[in-house]
């Protein structure tokens, strides 16, 4: 009865190879460097406006406040939308998967955000604030749950999950020290020369999460779990049947 068992476990091996390579990874991990990235660069500047173009501290901090209050529930309202539409099918095909779409699109508008972010119209400083951060915020939520969903959609094994998400906690804590330095440069020159320069290193930045979209277009919609538990429970379920017949 053994041997059957694992006749079938290696028979699921190589129905799901592991995808623990150092490359892929790397390439996968990509797009949590450039989420994380846009939180540390393009949140702390209600400082900035505060510090650098006078808006009011009252204000800004009620804007900071909804935001809060906002980013709650950006999370479940970005993964239902991922679950339930499917519109980009008709313009990318199926072989796009579902997370890809939704992170390349985020990706984008990041990028547009950044700009908008650092050269803000004069006289609307808390208005523009919000509506930046809240779009930057959902963008943020919507690459999260992406990558997120797709790591447990490609990566059959909790080990190779693990060494994915190992590696995603690198890069996200490499673009938020990025982000910040960002600001610390802020801080010192606001001139639109320094300015124009972040956001195109910025844009730059957002532009290699774009490296992610291969790896992610992987991540197709699964009925039923794709967990190690499911699996393995399949395998070594029913083990009467996988008895040799007396």
């Amino acid at each position: 009865m053994i041997s059957f068992r694992f006749e079938r476990y290696f028979r699921v091996r190589r129905r799901y190879p592991r995808k623990n390579n150092f490359k892929i990874n790397i390439k996968h991990d990509q797009v949590t460097f450039s989420s994380l990235f846009a939180i540390g660069a393009i949140g702390p500047m209600r400082d900035i406006y505060v510090l650098k173009f006078g808006a009011d501290v009252t204000g800004m901090a009620a804007a900071g406040f909804v935001v809060a209050f906002w980013s709650a529930f950006c999370d479940p309202v970005s993964g239902f939308m991922q679950d339930t539409m499917s519109w980009y099918e008709q313009y990318l095909g199926k072989s796009w998967g579902n997370r890809a779409p939704w992170a390349t699109i985020s990706l984008l508008a990041l990028m547009g955000l950044i700009f908008a972010a650092y050269f803000p119209p004069e006289g609307t400083y808390i208005f523009w604030y919000l509506w930046v951060l809240m779009a930057s915020t959902f963008c943020y939520s919507t690459i999260n749950v992406a990558y997120t969903a797709s790591v447990f959609s490609i990566y059959k094994f909790k080990k190779e999950r693990v060494i994915t998400e190992g590696f995603g906690y690198m890069s996200k804590t490499a673009g938020l020290l990025l982000g910040f330095f960002f600001f610390v440069i802020s801080l010192s020159d606001v001139s639109a020369s320094v300015r124009i320069i972040q956001v195109f290193v910025g844009i730059g930045l957002f532009a290699l999460g774009l490296l992610s979209i291969p790896v992610m277009k992987e991540a197709k919609p699964e009925k039923g779990s794709t967990s190690d538990e499911r699996m393995f429970s399949y395998i070594f379920s029913r083990s009467s049947s996988l008895r040799p017949q007396t």
